[in-house]
């Protein structure tokens, strides 16, 4: 059963970090609207703030998404050349 959650992990991390940078800009502009009535024009820093945010995050994320999706490659093919 975990099995087949765990599978394809890699995948499944890129998929997340665009996913998490989508709700990291989505959550910088609400919170600016939120906060624009208390704070005036400094709540706008939230939107920019969100963005760097989500997209430093992302870029880990997909980073390791990509070297996991790597090396099960790797491991399949030197498996497959194992068997010859």
């Amino acid at each position: 059963m975990f099995e087949k959650l765990l599978e394809n992990s890699g995948r499944k991390l890129m998929l997340l970090a665009k996913i998490m940078l989508i709700l990291f800009t989505i959550g910088g502009i609400v919170a600016a609207i939120a906060l624009f009535d208390a704070m005036d024009a400094v709540s706008l820093v939230f939107i920019p703030a969100g963005v760097l945010v989500g997209w430093c995050n992302s870029i880990v994320l997909y980073a390791f998404g990509t070297i996991s999706s790597n090396i099960s490659l790797l491991a399949e093919i030197a498996y497959k050349n194992e068997d010859k």
